[in-house]
C-alpha cells in the first residue's frame, strides 16, 4: 500500500513580488495621471484662447462703433478716447489689454511726404493678456478702421522717428516717447519703431519746437531731442521736434547698448593710489555752447578704482589731477573710445612729484601718423641748454634713486633717499645726495659697495636698461652695478651684469639690461666703487632702472624734473621721420603734456 506524504501548502506573494507590482502600478498610475494632466491643459488654453479672442472681437466692436475721430489714444497720436492699457475681468480671469492706435498711410493716393494728407485709415492693435492663468499666453489681434466719406484735404503734418545703432544700422523694437506739452490737445505717447527701425506717425498736430521725443530700450542708451529754451541749452544740436501742416517731419536718433567703464588710479610700478579726481568728457553734444552729453568728475576709491556702470557709448576725454602728484600716463590714450556693451578698463597712471617748486612735469604720447595707434619702442631727447638731457623711451617707465643721504637700513623702498646697506666703505653725506667712496685719514677707501633697497613693479614686468650719471670718474676709479631680480620680497637676491652672470658687471652709463633679470616683480642693485689711487674717488649721482609692466602706457613717457624754460623734444623710431618739437614748461604750470605723430620715412 502506497502512503501519499506530501503536503500542498498555500503560499502569498513573497515581497520582491509585492515591491515590483506596487511598482507597477505606481508607473501606470503616474501615466494616466500625466495624460489627464496635459488633456486638461490643453483644454484650459483652448478655453484662455477662446475668452481672449471673445474679448478681442468685444474691444474691436466698441471701437468701430465710436465716431472715426474718436478712434485714439487719449494723449496719444491720433488723439482720442481710448486708454492704452486696461485691466478686464472676463469669466473669472483677469486680462490686460494694451492698446495701439496708429494713422496709417495707404499708397492708393501716393505716400507721404507727397501725398500731403498721408493719414488714410486707422491700425488698432490689442495685445491681451490673462495676469491671473498659470498659462499666461499673450496675442495680439490687429483691425483697420477706415473713415466714412472720403479724405478730406487736412491741417495735419506727418512725423517719422528712426533710430539707428552705433554703426549707423537700422534699430528695430526701439521704443520711442513722444511728449507734446499743450493746453488744448496734449500728447504723451509711447510706441516702437518697426522692423525698419522706423515709426511713422501721420496727422499729428502742427507745433513748432514742440514735441519732445526720446528713444531707449532696456540695456540701451537714450536719445532725445533738447527744449530750445534752456535751462539745458539755448542752442540744441536736436531742438524739439517742429511739426507743419502738409509736410513731414523726420528725426534720427541713435542708440546702443550701454557699457561699463572701470577705472584705477596707479604707479607705474601698479601701485595703487586712492583718492584720485578725473573727469570725464563725451565728444557728444547736446548744445553748440557747448554743452557735452557727458561730462563728470568722479574720485576713484580708497583702493585706487572705480566703477562706472551704463556709460553710453561715446569717445571719452580724460583728464586727473591730485595734489602732490603728476599725471604721467593714461591707458587707453585719450580720447578713449568706449564702444557699445563693452567692459573697458581706464588706467590712469600718476607720479609723486619731486617737491621741488621749480621742477616740471612734461608728458610726452606718441602715436602713428597713418593709424593714430600709440607707438612703443620710440626714443624721445628731452634737453635744454645747460640743462641735464633726458632720455626716454615710450611704452617704458622707469625706477630711479637720486640721493642716498637717508643711510641704510629700510629694507623696501620707501625713502626715496634711503638704502639697505652698505659695508662702511662709502660716503653719502655729500651735497646733492651723491655717493663716494669714504676718506679714511690723508685717502680714500680703495672700494666700497652699496646695497639698494627692494624696488616693487608689482607685476612681472621686462626690464630694459640700466643708466647711471657721475659727477666725476677720474683716471684709477670705476662704478660698476650688478642687478638682482625675484618675485619675493625676501629673494633669493642673486646679483648678476649684463651676461647674465655673477662674474659681470654693468660699467657704461647706458647698458641694456640682461634678458634674464627680466620676468619678475621685484628688484634691487649693488653698486661697487673702487680707485687705485688714494687721492681720488668716483662719484655717482644717480642711477635708473626703465622696465614695462601693465602699469606703462603704450605709446607715452615722461620726463620729471625740467626746469623752467625752453626743452627741446626730440621723438625718433626706426622706419619713422624724426620730429623735434619746443616746449614751454614754467611753475605757473608745473605739468605739461605735448604729443607727436609719426609717419613712416
Amino acid at each position: 500500500m502506497n502512503i501519499d506524504c506530501s503536503v500542498k501548502e498555500d503560499r502569498g506573494f513573497t515581497l520582491i513580488e509585492t515591491v515590483v507590482s506596487v511598482a507597477i502600478f505606481a508607473f501606470v498610475a503616474i501615466g494616466l495621471y500625466m495624460s489627464y494632466a496635459q488633456v486638461m491643459k490643453v483644454v484650459h488654453r483652448a478655453q484662455l484662447r477662446v475668452a481672449t479672442t471673445a474679448l478681442a472681437t468685444e474691444q474691436f466692436e466698441m471701437i468701430r462703433n465710436l465716431p472715426y475721430s474718436s478712434v485714439g489714444l487719449k494723449n496719444g497720436i491720433p488723439s482720442g478716447v481710448l486708454s492704452p492699457l486696461q485691466s478686464l475681468v472676463r469669466s473669472g480671469m483677469t486680462f490686460n489689454v494694451a492698446t495701439m492706435v496708429r494713422n496709417i498711410d495707404l499708397p492708393f493716393d501716393g505716400l507721404a511726404p507727397s501725398d500731403t494728407n498721408p493719414a488714410d485709415n486707422k491700425l488698432v492693435e490689442l495685445d491681451i493678456m490673462c495676469t491671473s492663468c498659470s498659462d499666461q499666453i499673450p496675442m495680439s489681434f490687429t483691425t483697420q478702421v477706415g473713415p466714412k466719406d472720403l479724405e478730406a484735404s487736412s491741417t495735419l503734418g506727418s512725423l517719422f522717428v528712426r533710430t539707428i545703432n552705433a554703426t549707423g544700422s537700422a534699430l528695430p523694437g526701439a521704443t520711442v516717447h513722444i511728449v507734446l506739452a499743450s493746453s488744448t490737445a496734449p500728447v504723451d505717447y509711447t510706441d516702437i519703431t518697426g522692423a525698419n527701425g522706423m515709426l511713422q506717425l501721420v496727422g499729428v498736430l502742427p507745433a513748432v519746437n514742440a514735441y519732445q521725443v526720446s528713444a531707449t530700450e532696456p540695456g540701451y542708451s537714450i536719445d532725445q531731442t533738447y527744449s530750445p529754451y534752456g535751462p539745458t541749452t539755448t542752442h540744441p544740436v536736436l531742438p524739439y521736434a517742429t511739426v507743419a501742416p502738409g509736410t513731414v517731419t523726420q528725426l534720427t536718433l541713435a542708440i546702443d547698448k550701454l557699457a561699463d567703464l572701470n577705472v584705477t588710479s596707479v604707479t607705474p610700478a601698479c601701485t595703487r593710489i586712492p583718492g584720485v579726481p578725473f573727469t570725464l568728457t563725451g565728444a557728444k553734444l547736446i548744445g553748440t555752447e557747448p554743452v557735452y552729453k557727458y561730462q563728470a568728475t568722479s574720485t576713484t576709491d580708497g583702493g585706487g578704482g572705480l566703477e562706472l556702470p551704463n556709460m553710453e557709448w561715446d569717445n571719452y576725454t580724460v583728464e586727473a589731477s591730485k595734489a602732490g602728484y603728476d599725471l604721467v600716463g593714461i591707458s587707453p590714450l585719450s580720447p578713449f573710445t568706449l564702444a557699445p556693451g563693452s567692459t573697458q578698463n581706464l588706467q590712469l597712471v600718476l607720479i609723486p612729484q619731486t617737491g621741488n617748486p621749480n621742477d616740471n612735469t612734461l608728458l610726452v604720447t606718441v602715436t602713428d601718423g597713418v593709424t593714430g595707434l600709440p607707438l612703443s619702442g620710440a626714443d624721445i631727447v628731452v634737453e635744454k641748454g645747460g640743462e641735464v638731457t633726458q632720455y626716454l623711451t615710450t611704452g617704458r617707465g622707469f625706477l630711479n634713486q637720486t640721493d642716498w643721504s637717508g643711510g641704510s637700513g629700510q629694507d623696501m623702498f620707501v625713502d626715496p633717499t634711503a638704502y639697505y646697506s652698505d659695508d662702511g666703505n662709502v660716503d653719502v653725506s655729500g651735497t646733492a645726495g651723491s655717493v663716494k667712496l669714504k676718506k679714511f685719514g690723508g685717502g680714500y677707501a680703495s672700494s666700497g659697495t652699496l646695497e639698494s633697497s627692494v624696488f616693487s613693479v608689482d607685476t612681472a614686468s621686462n626690464f630694459y636698461q640700466l643708466r647711471f650719471s657721475q659727477t666725476t670718474q677720474p683716471a684709477g676709479t670705476e662704478a660698476k652695478f650688478q642687478l638682482a631680480t625675484a618675485n619675493a620680497t625676501s629673494g633669493p637676491w642673486i646679483f648678476i651684469g649684463p651676461n647674465g652672470t655673477t662674474t659681470s658687471y654693468y660699467t657704461a652709463t647706458t647698458t641694456d639690461i640682461s634678458p634674464v633679470s627680466s620676468g619678475y616683480k621685484y628688484f634691487k642693485y649693488k653698486l661697487y666703487l673702487s680707485s687705485t689711487d688714494s687721492n681720488k674717488t668716483p662719484v655717482v649721482d644717480d642711477v635708473s632702472f626703465t622696465f614695462s609692466s601693465a602699469c606703462v602706457s603704450s605709446g607715452q613717457a615722461y620726463a620729471q624734473g625740467l626746469h623752467n624754460g625752453t626743452w627741446t623734444v626730440t621723438v625718433s623710431k626706426s622706419g619713422y621721420a624724426t620730429e623735434v618739437q619746443n616746449v614751454v614748461m614754467s611753475t605757473t604750470k608745473p605739468w605739461g603734456t605735448v604729443s607727436f605723430q609719426l609717419n613712416p620715412a
